[in-house]
């Protein structure tokens, strides 16, 4: 499984349990990902390509070389892809142009495509509490995305889960945030987020 997107999902910090315990509780259930049963994913690991700070532009520069790093790994010929972007661009001055971050997003998306053509790349929609109306504009943005890819390439770009339902929580982030930030998960939020994304990939 890759994990691909922002401080959200970096793994040194208090939140940054989330993806190793989500491999281990879909080893414990065998669950099926892609197009084979990724019953052993604790032993095939965690590709964590996340990075503070970064937004889709920043990732998009990125990925040729994460790719590069394990081009010879071929048991991710049925990779799963978790994304999560956005957060970033939506507390940027200027905003991003749409036509822009279309065009980043899709480059990382036809990147691991390239390399892994039937990986499984599931999109999140991203929330942070000091721009709720740029985070609806990129959900927009991500829509798009995915029908643009279900006319492309269907059956490989799926909606993740949406940040501005479950972190945004109904009082402004403050039950899942960390240190009432409005932005990062705490553990209660990283639990959550684990919940999510099971039920995302069919758990």
């Amino acid at each position: 499984m890759g994990i691909i997107g922002d401080s959200k999902s970096t793994a040194a910090n208090v939140w940054g349990f989330w993806g190793s315990t989500l491999i281990s509780d879909i080893d414990a259930a065998g669950i099926l990902l892609g197009n084979r049963c990724e019953e052993n994913l604790s032993a095939i690991g965690l590709r964590n390509w996340a990075a503070g700070g970064a937004s889709v532009k920043s990732a998009r520069y990125a990925i040729d070389g994460y790719i590069a790093e394990h081009s010879a790994e071929t048991w991710q010929d049925h990779f799963t892809f978790l994304l999560n972007f956005g957060a970033n661009d939506a507390g940027h001055i200027p905003f991003a142009s749409e036509a822009d971050w279309k065009a980043d997003y899709k480059y990382i998306i036809d990147a691991l495509l390239t390399k892994w053509p039937v990986a499984k790349i599931y999109i999140a929609k991203p929330w942070i509490r000091s721009q709720p109306a740029n985070c609806n504009t990129i959900a927009g943005w991500i829509d798009d995305i995915i029908e643009y890819y279900n006319g492309t390439n269907p059956g490989h770009i799926f909606e993740g889960h949406d940040e501005r339902i479950w972190f945004e929580n109904g009082d402004n982030g403050t039950t899942y945030s960390n240190l009432n930030d409005g932005t990062h998960y705490n553990v209660l939020g990283a639990n959550e987020c684990i919940a999510q994304w099971k039920t995302v990939l069919g758990y």
